[in-house]
């Protein structure tokens, strides 16, 4: 008696998890994973989607497979915002393999860089922008408001005008 094995499509990926090492804030990664079809009819990607909006998926997110067929997926991962942290987040690809409907793809990355970063931009200021910054800073109201209240506390402890406009 022979048995009859049902030809079914197979989904293979050489990896699921793409490790993209050290990277600084806001940099952008560009990567690809393969998706291959190693069973005997059609595999059907009836979905790829990211699970969250820094990573976008370049390529079509809807494809078909022969069997034996190789496909290169590309992706961009973007790690602003995730600075001194270890970042894992998914790709999901929904087939019509039987065995591996619903597959994930891990991309982790540790982001590096905020306090780096932070010093560098305020490094870069020259002393003018700080000082047209503090007079501008100097015109508000909540500004004015603790000098006159300063002011009236001096007053009411007793220091003289003099000791007032040194102070």
């Amino acid at each position: 008696v022979g048995l009859a094995f049902a030809a079914s499509p197979k989904l293979y990926l050489e990896k699921t998890l793409i490790d993209l090492g050290q990277l600084k804030d806001g940099q952008l990664y560009e990567g690809s994973f393969s998706v291959e079809n190693k069973g005997d009819t059609d595999l059907v990607i009836k979905t790829a989607q990211a699970s969250c909006s820094c990573i976008q998926i370049k390529d079509d997110k809807e494809f078909k497979l022969m069997p034996g067929q190789k496909k290169e997926v590309k992706f961009s991962f973007n790690s602003t915002g995730y600075a001194g942290r270890t970042v894992s987040q998914y790709i999901f690809l929904d087939t019509n393999d039987p065995e591996n409907r619903l597959t994930r793809i891990e991309i982790k990355a540790e982001v590096t860089g905020e306090k780096k970063q932070l010093l560098e931009r305020f490094s870069s200021f020259s002393p003018a922008v700080i000082v047209g910054a503090g007079l501008i800073d100097g015109i508000n109201p909540c500004a004015f408001t603790v000098l006159v209240f300063f002011i009236s506390f001096l007053s009411f402890v007793g220091y003289s005008k003099k000791q007032m406009i040194i102070t």
